[in-house]
């Protein structure tokens, strides 16, 4: 839609980010983020600070950055040089973060962690959003394509959809399909299974766009709605 405000990019474009802090100042560089598997919405950064010893690595709530609009190679956080490091320092190289670890970073900050907030939904395992990419989606079972990308919300840090290169298909259009639409996700195979029958899947509307328009997702919600396997 012309003039509609962008507030969704994809997970390769904020990975490797510039992480500056207030008035600006460089602090580190974005490793990655931490997915809560159960409502698809990420809840962490990884972090390497520029204060920290080499190859060591901070965890900081996303709720620290503000709505995205532009990225432009860089996140902005709203914490302070000392408040950042305070942020939870991983131990190695990790797939999964406890909910230990997460109380001892809102601990450290003292913020309201985010699962005891009034209607918080509930909160499944967090993991290394990346692990999403490369994931072969299938559809009630006939396997279908690859996860290609991860678009999000950069304002409320929850994915708005997976990109999908579909098997056999040629050109740049891609399937941007929502998570809502995963009915199976194995993270251990890296295999996700969608109850839109391949079908109904192969027929909906593409976009060569990166963030395509609320519009488009509107149209796609509809027909894939329609394209539900019935249990």
């Amino acid at each position: 839609m012309p003039g509609e405000a962008v507030l969704r990019h994809d997970l390769s474009e904020l990975t490797g980010c510039e992480l500056r802090c207030r008035a600006r100042v460089f602090a580190g560089r974005v490793l990655g983020f931490f997915l809560d598997d159960a409502g698809w919405t990420l809840r962490y950064i990884s972090v390497a600070l520029q204060a920290d010893p080499p190859g060591a690595t901070r965890l900081l709530p996303t709720a620290t950055l503000p709505p995205v609009l532009n990225v432009e190679g860089c996140l902005h956080a709203c914490l302070a040089p000392d408040e950042l490091r305070r942020g939870h320092l991983l131990a190695g190289s990790i797939e999964t973060v406890s909910r230990d670890d997460e109380q001892t970073l809102h601990d450290s900050l003292h913020w309201l962690p985010y699962w005891l907030e009034p209607g918080a939904p509930a909160s499944g395992t967090l993991r290394d959003a990346a692990l999403a990419l490369g994931a072969q989606l299938s559809c009630c079972g006939e396997s279908f394509g690859v996860v290609e990308d991860m678009l999000v919300d950069t304002e409320t840090w929850a994915v708005s959809a997976l990109r999908i290169a579909i098997h056999g298909a040629t050109g740049a259009q891609r399937l941007h399909l929502p998570p809502s639409f995963i009915r199976h996700a194995d993270w251990d195979a890296r295999c996700f299974d969608s109850d839109v029958r391949a079908a109904a899947l192969a027929c909906a509307p593409t976009s060569s766009l990166a963030a395509p328009a609320s519009q488009y997702f509107d149209r796609l919600q509809q027909h894939l709605s329609g394209g539900r396997r019935m249990s």
